[in-house]
């Protein structure tokens, strides 16, 4: 599917309308069951992005070019079954079963990806 961005682009523009409707008429919209009003935020995942620039990665596409730039070795990248966005989140905290030098090296790592997450986004605008 890389360069189609056709089915993002629908799903978009479906996502503004209704969020046009409520704003202009003030009717209540419902998303998941739940009311909203003006003040409720709609956090959107995977693939919205896709809809404002088809050049803009998935979550473990970008993942895996940020470790790529990072020279993160094999041994200390997210395992095939945790993804990018866990392993982040993961390496980005403290951990209670981790020691406080490895705390630390853990977030040397994160602020090591981060930036190149950066280099990596700034690189595809």
């Amino acid at each position: 599917m890389p360069g189609d961005c056709a089915p993002w682009r629908l799903m978009a523009q479906a996502v503004a309308s209704v969020g046009a409707m409520s704003a202009t008429s003030g009717t209540q919209i419902s998303w998941l069951g739940q009311e909203l009003d003006a003040h409720d935020v709609v956090m959107l995942g995977a693939g919205f992005s896709k809809a404002v620039a088809c050049h803009f990665p998935f979550i473990d596409e970008l993942g895996n070019d940020a470790l790529d730039k990072a020279k993160v070795p094999k041994g200390e990248r997210p395992m095939e079954s945790e993804g990018f966005e866990a392993w982040l989140w993961r390496i980005g905290e403290d951990q209670p079963y981790r020691t406080a030098a490895e705390n630390l090296n853990a977030r040397q790592l994160f602020l090591r990806v981060s930036d190149a997450i950066a280099k990596v986004m700034g690189g595809r605008q």
